[in-house]
């Protein structure tokens, strides 16, 4: 039998392969249209220059914690305060097999076998 999953890993995000692309367009105001990206890495999001969290030995972050590092890598003080002011699952899209960009929120349901 393998190791017991760490309680931080989701896996929703296990469907996706590593190195998968995941996007967040901006939909208004300054930032309108601006793209940013992302990938799949461990079930976790790497966010492209994050070293990962000051706290830990990973270098990827859980959804809502890499939407925050890139929302202030992209638009720094312009970005929000609130640190649970990020709900990543529906921040982030991936790229579903019919080529549309869906919210990840949107992968089902799914389990290790």
């Amino acid at each position: 039998m393998g190791e017991e999953m760490p309680w931080w890993l989701n896996p929703k995000l296990g469907q996706l392969d590593n190195g998968t692309t995941l996007r967040h367009v901006y939909k208004s105001g300054e930032y309108e249209d601006d793209v940013v990206t992302a990938h799949i890495q461990g079930e976790r999001i790497d966010v492209p220059g994050d070293t990962g969290p000051d706290d830990s030995d990973f270098t990827t972050r859980t959804p809502s914690g890499a939407a925050r590092e890139a929302d202030r890598r992209h638009r720094g003080a312009d970005s929000r305060n609130d640190p649970y002011g990020y709900s990543g699952w529906d921040w982030w899209e991936y790229q579903n097999e019919d080529g549309e960009w869906v919210p990840i929120s949107e992968l089902p349901e799914w389990t290790r076998t």
